[in-house]
């Protein structure tokens, strides 16, 4: 049988006390539970509705662009071919959202 006196027990618990490993920060800690988590689903998800995003504003863009350049262009020729110009591209506007 061992016999272990309370101080050398007492220096025991102290120098493992003494060589405990510093804890790992809070960031550290979230960063190591967040790569646990397989978010390429989530990354795909959000890669397609900026795509969709993107098509839609392009396209809205160009729409838009191209209805600018023709009232730009009425209205450099004379001011009622520009105001002519700017009904008939509200008029296509219009008729594009239904």
């Amino acid at each position: 049988m061992t016999v272990v006196t309370l101080s050398e027990l007492m220096r025991t618990q102290r120098e493992s006390l003494a060589a405990r490993p510093p804890r790992p920060s809070l960031l550290a800690t979230l960063a190591r539970r967040l790569r646990a988590i397989d978010l390429t689903p989530a990354w795909r998800a959000l890669a397609s509705v900026l795509l969709a995003a993107l098509g839609f504003l392009s396209r809205h863009a160009l729409v838009l662009g191209g209805c600018t350049g023709v009232v730009i262009s009425a209205a450099t020729v004379s001011a009622t071919l520009g105001w002519l110009a700017t009904g008939a591209s509200l008029f296509f506007l219009e008729a594009r959202r239904r």
